[in-house]
């Protein structure tokens, strides 16, 4: 038996949408990641319970909470708001919907782990590098 569906339609999951807002929260400079994105994160994705850290529901339109760590020293507005057209452009692009409601809570503050330790290991007494010694690495000095 061939069921025949109406040209134009398509069905997308709660699920499906959470896993593109998810792709979009992580793109912004300034995001550390998603709150419950640890070992217990994986565990809830794991069993089926969703993206930990974005709640998203469909009754009435589309609303989306998102929970994320942001890097300490970063405005956190900005980030926020990176954040938010970021989303709003993924979903309406992958999904083609708009977003009724999105509410973005900021639950923590941590450092980013680029910076957590140097690239480079630099020297404990800044005197034993001289000036000559930088000019001649081709380092720029101000």
């Amino acid at each position: 038996m061939i069921v025949s569906t109406p040209p134009g339609q398509a069905l997308v999951t709660r699920r499906a949408i959470a896993q593109v807002v998810r792709s979009g929260v992580l793109r912004p400079y300034g995001v550390v990641g998603l709150a419950g994105s640890g070992p217990w994160g994986a565990l809830v994705r794991a069993l089926g319970g969703g993206e930990p850290g974005v709640q998203v529901r469909l009754r009435g339109g589309v609303a989306v909470d998102v929970y994320l760590s942001i890097a300490r020293g970063l405005p956190i507005a900005e980030v926020a708001r990176q954040v938010e057209a970021t989303v709003r452009y993924a979903v309406r692009r992958v999904v083609g919907v708009e977003i009724d409601r999105l509410q973005i809570h900021v639950v923590k503050v941590a450092e980013h782990p680029a910076t957590e330790r140097p690239l480079v290991a630099l020297p404990r007494d800044a005197a034993a590098v001289s000036s000559t010694e930088l000019a001649e690495s081709g380092t720029d000095v101000a």
